[in-house]
């Protein structure tokens, strides 16, 4: 089980207790788990994204990705679909 928020958290004993995973950024919002490889995560947060390939031990960075955080976009019905 693994819980995205402010810190990101992981139970390997279906939620009976839980450990805090080590992310590069804070408030995370969305995760994947390769079905293929559980070990590999591609997980994403305010500062961008990150990717895993051993199960959160380390992490790709951040500091090549330009990133906003948008509250509120506006948009239109007509073609070409305006915001």
């Amino acid at each position: 089980v693994y819980v995205n928020n402010e810190r990101m958290y992981a139970s390997l004993d279906g939620g009976f207790s839980f450990e805090r995973v080590s992310t590069p950024h804070g408030d995370n919002h969305d995760m994947w788990i390769n079905p293929d490889n559980p070990n590999i995560w591609i997980q994403s947060n305010d500062g961008g994204a990150n990717v895993t390939l051993d199960g959160g031990v380390t992490w790709s960075t951040q500091h090549n990705q330009s990133t906003a955080e948008l509250y509120q976009v506006d948009v239109d019905d007509r073609f070409p679909y305006w915001l």
